[in-house]
C-alpha cells in the first residue's frame, strides 16, 4: 500500500470481505474439520492435546485472501468466523489481514508511513 487512498480501499475491501459473517478471528480452531482432522491431534506437529497457539501452520500460496481478495502471492493464516446460521467458516487469510483482524490496522510501520499527503515513506 502507498497512499491513504490505497489504505481506505483495502479497509472497504477487508469490510466487504468480512460482510456476513460475525466473530472473525485469526488462527487455528480445534471445531475445524480443515484445521483439525483429528480433534485430538495437532495437524501441524501430530502431538497430542496441543495447544494450537503454540503451534500454528502458515503456508504460502498465490491465491487471493478470503478477506480482502487481493492476490498477492505470500503466507498464508488460518482464520475463522461464524456465517448468518452461526456455522464455522474456514478461511486462509494474508498477513496484513491477520495483523489487522488482531489490531484494527495494519503494522505499526505502515501506519505510521502515511504521513499528511497521504503517501507511505514519503
Amino acid at each position: 500500500m502507498e497512499t491513504a487512498e490505497e489504505y481506505q480501499e483495502y479497509e472497504q475491501a477487508v469490510e466487504h470481505g468480512l460482510a456476513g459473517l460475525s466473530a472473525v478471528s485469526p488462527g487455528d480452531n480445534k471445531e475445524c474439520g480443515e484445521c483439525y482432522p483429528d480433534a485430538n491431534r495437532c495437524p501441524h506437529c501430530n502431538k497430542l492435546d496441543v495447544d494450537e497457539s503454540d503451534c500454528v501452520e502458515t503456508s504460502f500460496s498465490g491465491n487471493s485472501c478470503d478477506i480482502c481478495r487481493r492476490n498477492l502471492g505470500g503466507n498464508r493464516y488460518p482464520a475463522h468466523g461464524l456465517d448468518k446460521d452461526d456455522k464455522l467458516v474456514h478461511l486462509e487469510i494474508c498477513v496484513d489481514c491477520t495483523y489487522y483482524l488482531a489490531y484494527g490496522c495494519l503494522d505499526d510501520q505502515t501506519m505510521l508511513d502515511i504521513d499528511s499527503n497521504g503517501k507511505v515513506g514519503a
